[in-house]
């Protein structure tokens, strides 16, 4: 159920609530993939500890997901839509290159000590993922 209400409906799931490891030395699996249609997305090697409570990844599989703007918002318990014009920074949607599940969201520009990846001193692309989006690929 989890699974459906985040990658069909676009809900976000509770943090530290997740099955799938939040620590960077995951080393068992060889990919994680999408829960919908086991397309692969990440690499355990780009997996990193965000203390978000989201498994975060500094990079996706070339072509792998596609990104969009994200026009929801929640305000008092109630998703509403917004319009460009409000004046808000919209939030990125990352979704399964494949399927178009929703994985979550990805923040551009962030520091963190864990990924060495700058981008010419803008920081590093954040892919801030459910866990019950992705299931683990053994190798």
């Amino acid at each position: 159920m989890a699974q459906y209400r985040s990658l069909i409906l676009r809900q976000t799931e509770r943090p530290f609530s997740s099955s799938l490891p939040l620590l960077s030395d995951d080393q068992k699996s060889s990919s994680y993939a999408c829960a919908n249609c086991s397309s692969p997305l990440f690499l355990p090697n780009t997996k990193f500890a965000s203390g978000t409570g989201w498994p975060a990844f500094s990079s996706a599989i070339q072509g792998a997901i596609k990104t969009k703007t994200d026009w929801r918002l929640k305000e008092a318990g109630k998703w509403v839509v917004l319009g460009g014009s409000l004046g808000l920074k919209l939030r990125e949607e990352v979704v399964c290159g494949r399927c178009g599940g929703h994985l979550g969201h990805v923040f551009r520009g962030e520091k963190w000590a864990e990924v060495e990846e700058e981008v010419e001193g803008k920081g590093v692309t954040r892919y801030c993922v459910n866990g019950c989006s992705l299931v683990a690929r053994s190798m």
